[in-house]
């Protein structure tokens, strides 16, 4: 889920460049930020129309495979510690919910900062640009939390997970990748003067959003081989049958009354190992 997520970006940074190219090339020579950086960005063709109508729904894909990350990897964390989550597992917990939530907010990327500001416009609005990247940087460390937290549970699971350099030698650089990706972006910005030039060379840009899209494309090959977890489903005849799954160790805690009467948290407080319940409640 977490791989599949980093495709959709991928995915959706190829076609919005594409579209953007190919039918309104201006809007990547224009584009507000290039006073900033000097040069273009990987990122700049996908932060107005036509390119905004596709990347807006691909990314909103996004929102559900990292909640479903979270949901797993809670799981996983609950089976392979039925006595209790360690500090490791314990942080692997909140990195994919800030992961989680960080998607969600990933999605006004298109509403603060591109909008008011077409391109060849001839002043550039630099708090909402700096808000901007606050949100890109939330969702980029968020990310590579979730990473570093998946390699400190396998360095400390012998048992379960094996470590190879390689491994090692990914979170390292995955880690240098998103420090230099936000003293760059953040640098350029702060630093930012109207009529002058960019802070830093121009090729630093580039260089930091290739760097960094490298990495989150390469999570599956180079982080350790995790336990696999098999997900069973089948219908329950029964339709008096105890939907409480009393006993068992929840994803989230809420009050049994409040969960009880709201479907969202009735979900978020699902059972780690056996849970039943009814579809609609997605619904509703």
């Amino acid at each position: 889920y977490l791989s599949a997520s980093h495709e959709v970006i991928g995915i959706t940074l190829l076609c919005t460049w594409l579209m953007t190219y190919c039918f309104v090339p201006h809007v990547i020579e224009d584009h507000l930020v290039h006073q900033m950086f000097g040069l273009h960005s990987p990122m700049f063709g996908r932060d107005f129309a036509p390119a905004s109508w596709v990347s807006l729904p691909f990314c909103s894909i996004n929102v559900l495979l990292t909640w479903r990350y979270m949901e797993f990897e809670e799981t996983s964390a609950i089976l392979l510690s039925p006595d209790g989550l360690t500090r490791v597992q314990t942080f692997g917990k909140v990195s994919a919910r800030a992961l989680a939530i960080a998607s969600n907010l990933w999605l006004l990327l298109w509403v603060i900062g591109p909008i008011g500001q077409n391109p060849g416009a001839q002043s550039t609005d630099v708090f909402q640009w700096l808000l901007h990247t606050c949100i890109f940087m939330c969702y980029a460390l968020s990310n590579y939390l979730c990473a570093l937290a998946f390699y400190l549970e396998a360095l400390s699971d012998e048992k379960n997970f094996k470590v190879q350099r390689s491994n090692t030698i990914f979170i390292v650089v995955y880690g240098l990748s998103v420090s230099f990706l936000a003293i760059v972006y953040f640098y350029y910005v702060l630093e930012y003067r109207v009529g002058q030039d960019p802070a830093l060379p121009p090729w630093m840009t580039p260089f930091a959003d290739i760097l960094w899209i490298t990495c989150v494309s390469s999570i599956t090959s180079f982080l350790p081989k995790e336990p696999a977890l098999t997900v069973t489903k089948e219908i329950v005849s029964d339709p008096e049958a105890d939907l409480e799954d009393e006993g068992e160790e929840r994803i989230c805690n809420c009050p049994k009354w409040l969960s009880q009467r709201s479907a969202l948290l009735r979900l978020l407080t699902g059972p780690g190992r056996t849970w039943t319940f009814y579809p609609r409640i997605y619904l509703s």
